[in-house]
């Protein structure tokens, strides 16, 4: 995919920073000045008590670790299988 080698970064942070993707990006969204509120969807109670139980300190990713991409960033744009 045309993400590949951003996902893969990603997956790398996550890993080297002993965090799980949805855990390092509720942390991201909440660290975010202007956003007030947001819905995050769950595939199972397991993720969610994991969610719940985050540490405080989860590092942010660092900040070219980005993508403008409305395909990438916009989930109703995402064409899943």
């Amino acid at each position: 995919s045309r993400w590949a080698e951003l996902l893969d970064r990603w997956h790398g942070w996550c890993e080297a920073n002993a965090v799980t993707p949805p855990v390092a990006a509720l942390a991201f969204v909440a660290a975010q000045e202007h956003v007030e509120r947001f819905v995050m969807g769950i595939d199972s109670l397991q993720q969610l008590e994991q969610l719940l139980q985050q540490p405080a300190d989860v590092p942010l990713p660092p900040a070219d670790m980005v993508s403008d991409d409305r395909e990438l960033i916009e989930p109703s744009r995402w064409k899943l299988s």
